[in-house]
Order: structure tokens, then sequence, then C-alpha cells
């Protein structure tokens, strides 16, 4: 096993993994502005990393589009789907994962981002 280094040095907490195939997506509690932030890494084919290109991360990267406090994250062979709260910017227990809050669900994969837009 190794250690992944690169979410202390961007002052954040892994909460949660999933891995698919060859890709895997982690939530990590951001704690400057306290919400939990979604990170893919692996073969970026079929648009499964969420970056809006196809290519393959070596490190964990950030999903920019998904700026809402994410819930669960989950990775298929070539996809990845999210949770996220519907509204961003709640402050919680990074434990706190209720199945009876609200959420929006965001998927990705086979060349593209599906996602609901405001």
């Amino acid at each position: 096993p190794t250690q992944v280094e690169e979410f202390h040095s961007l002052d954040m907490k892994p909460v949660s993994v999933s891995c698919g195939h060859s890709h895997t997506a982690v939530i990590c509690y951001d704690k400057r502005t306290q919400t939990r932030r979604v990170f893919t890494f692996g073969g970026g084919y079929y648009g499964r990393l969420g970056h809006d290109k196809l290519d393959n991360e070596y490190i964990p990267k950030l999903i920019e589009k998904l700026e809402c406090d994410a819930m669960l994250v989950a990775c298929g062979s070539a996809h990845t789907c999210a949770i996220v709260k519907e509204t961003a910017g709640h402050k919680h227990d990074t434990h706190d994962v209720d199945p009876a809050v609200c959420g929006v669900l965001y998927l990705w994969g086979e060349g593209r981002m599906v996602c609901e837009t405001k």
C-alpha cells in the first residue's frame, strides 16, 4: 500500500472512497469551506473521471463542476456517480450521511458528463 499524499498537501481529509475498473473517486472534507468535494484519478477513458476530457489522471484531481456538498460517490466500470446535497455550503459533521436529506444525483462517463444545471 502507498499513502496518497496529495490530500494532505491540499488540507483535505478523505472520508469516503469508491473504486471502479481502473479509476478511483474520493470524497474529501475541505476544512476551509466545510464541504465535501469529489476527486477522481485513474483511467479517464469514457469520461468516467468527470473532467470533460478523456485523459488519464495519475494524481487525484478535483471535479470542478461538482461545487456542491457530496454525500456519496460510486464508481462503475465505465462511469461514476455522486449524490450531493441540494443546498451547498451546509455545515455538518463529516460522518452525518443521512438518507433523509434531499440530494441531487450526478452521473458521468461514456465520454460525457450528465448533470443537473440550475
